[in-house]
C-alpha cells in the first residue's frame, strides 16, 4: 500500500509577489473559465514550485472575494482533510504589476481561449477589477535532480445516481436513477462511443480495486481516442503535458520497467494512491449528500413556494451570505453520521446543491516522484493526492443547471 502524505500550514506562509518578484518571471501556464494560472520561473525564495491564480472579470458576478476566502481557508477544510487540499495563500496584487504580467509571452495560450473573452478589449481587461490572487503549490513542478515526476489529473464527474423517489417526472426517474450522468452528457454531445462507455464514474467511486482499475483503463482509452483533447484525464511528466501520440517509449511516461504496457504501468502507480487516500470516497460522499434529493425535486419545491416565478428565478436563488454558508456547513458536518436533508429548508437545499456542484466538477491530482533504480523507475518519495478546482459556484447558476439537466434526460428519452 502506498502511503500518501503531505503537511500544510497556510497561516505560516506570507507572500507579496508584487514586491518580491518580477512580473516577467511568471509565465502563462493554463486557464479555465474563471481563472488564469501563471507559473513562477524565477529564483526568489519561497516562490519556486508555486503558481499564481488570478480571477477573470467574467467570474466577478458570483461570490465575492470575502466569501471565497472564507470558503477556501475556513469551511472547505471542514469538509475535506487538509492533506487533500492545495496549500493556498491569498495575496494582494497591484494594477501596474498585473498589467505587466498580462503583457508577458502568452504564446502558449490555446487558440480556443483567445476567442473566449467576449467583450474584453485586451487580456488586461479580462482581469479588470482583480486586486487579489492566490499563491498555490505547483502540482506538476519538476522534481529533484535525477528525479522524474509523474502527474495525472482526473476530472471524475458525478459518482452517484439519484434516488428515483426524488426524481421528477416519472419518465426521468427511470433514466437518471440508472444511467450515469457522465453517459447522459456524452450522449447529449454526440460523443457516446465505445471508448466513452468504457469509463463509468460509478466504478471510480466504488472503492473496489477491480472496478476502479477498470475506470482508469476507460479514462486512458478515452484519452487516446480523443488524442488528449478530453479534460477528464491528463498526464504530465516533469512539468510538461504528455499527449497519447508521444507515449512511444518509457522515457515519455516513467514506468516501473516491467513488460507491462505504459498504460498498465501508469495505472499501477496511480491506483494505490487513490485507494490509500480514499479521495473518491470522500468526494463522492459530498456529491451525493449535498445533492440529496435531485434538482428536479428542488424545482418542484421552488414552484410550490414561488408559484408565480420561473424556476430558480426568485430571491431564494440569491448568493449565500457568510452566515448562511457557515451554518449550513456546520449542520452538515454535525449530521455527517446520519444526515437528514429532508429537514433542510428550500433555501438551505439550494445552497447545499451549489456546494455539491463544486465536488461534481472538481479535479483530482496525483503526483508521484520517481527515481531510477536497478534500471527502472521506482517511487522515490511519498506521492500526494490533491482535490483542486473547488471554488464556490454561483447560486445564480441554478437555472442553468436545471435547464441542462432537463435537456440531458429528455435527449436520452427521445
Amino acid at each position: 500500500m502506498v502511503k500518501v502524505t503531505n503537511t500544510q500550514d497556510d497561516n505560516a506562509l506570507q507572500f507579496d509577489p508584487c514586491s518580491e518578484t518580477h512580473a516577467r518571471d511568471w509565465s502563462y501556464r493554463a486557464e479555465g473559465g474563471a481563472h488564469f494560472i501563471f507559473g513562477y520561473d524565477g529564483s526568489a525564495k519561497g516562490y519556486v514550485d508555486r503558481v499564481l491564480r488570478i480571477q477573470k472579470a467574467v467570474a466577478a458576478s458570483g461570490p465575492d472575494e470575502t466569501m471565497r476566502r472564507v470558503w477556501v481557508m475556513d469551511l472547505l477544510p471542514k469538509l475535506l482533510p487538509r492533506d487533500l487540499l492545495l496549500q493556498s495563500v491569498l495575496v494582494e496584487l497591484q494594477e501596474k504589476w498585473l498589467k505587466e504580467l498580462m503583457s508577458t509571452d502568452m504564446s502558449k495560450r490555446p487558440e480556443e481561449r483567445k476567442g473566449s473573452m467576449a467583450g474584453t478589449a485586451s487580456l488586461t481587461d479580462s482581469i479588470s477589477g482583480s486586486t487579489h490572487g492566490w499563491i498555490m503549490d505547483d502540482l506538476i513542478a519538476r522534481g529533484k535532480k535525477e528525479e522524474s515526476v509523474l502527474c495525472v489529473e482526473i476530472k471524475p464527474k458525478w459518482g452517484f445516481l439519484p434516488d428515483q423517489q426524488h426524481v421528477q417526472p416519472p419518465e426521468a426517474a427511470g433514466i437518471k436513477s440508472q444511467i450515469p450522468r457522465f453517459h447522459l452528457h456524452e450522449h447529449f454531445r454526440g460523443n457516446y462511443t465505445s471508448e466513452d462507455v468504457g469509463y463509468n464514474p460509478l466504478d471510480l467511486f466504488s472503492g473496489q480495486q477491480a472496478r476502479m482499475k477498470k475506470a482508469l483503463e476507460g479514462l486512458w482509452l478515452g484519452w487516446e481516442a480523443s488524442e488528449g483533447r478530453k479534460n477528464n484525464w491528463r498526464v504530465y511528466v516533469d512539468g510538461q503535458v504528455v499527449l497519447p501520440a508521444s507515449v512511444i517509449k518509457p522515457i515519455d511516461v516513467p514506468t516501473t520497467g516491467s513488460k507491462q504496457s505504459v498504460r498498465d504501468s501508469t495505472i499501477d502507480l496511480v491506483l494505490p494512491c487513490l485507494i490509500s487516500s480514499n479521495v473518491f470516497g470522500l468526494v463522492g460522499r459530498l456529491q451525493s449528500r449535498l445533492d440529496a434529493t435531485d434538482i428536479s425535486d428542488l424545482a418542484t419545491r421552488y414552484g410550490a413556494e414561488y408559484p408565480d416565478a420561473e424556476p430558480f428565478a426568485g430571491s431564494a436563488s440569491s448568493e449565500a451570505t457568510e452566515a448562511e454558508l457557515r451554518t449550513l456547513v456546520a449542520r452538515f458536518v454535525a449530521a455527517s453520521a446520519n444526515p437528514q436533508p429532508q429537514s433542510w429548508s428550500l433555501r438551505e437545499s439550494l445552497i447545499a446543491y451549489s456546494l455539491a456542484a463544486i465536488f461534481k466538477d472538481c479535479s483530482i491530482f496525483v503526483r508521484i516522484p520517481l527515481a531510477r533504480k536497478d534500471g527502472s523507475w521506482q517511487v522515490s518519495a511519498n506521492p500526494s493526492v490533491k482535490v483542486v478546482d473547488v471554488d464556490l459556484k454561483p447560486l445564480c447558476s441554478m437555472r442553468k443547471w436545471y435547464d441542462l439537466d432537463e435537456k440531458l434526460w429528455k435527449h436520452w428519452y427521445e
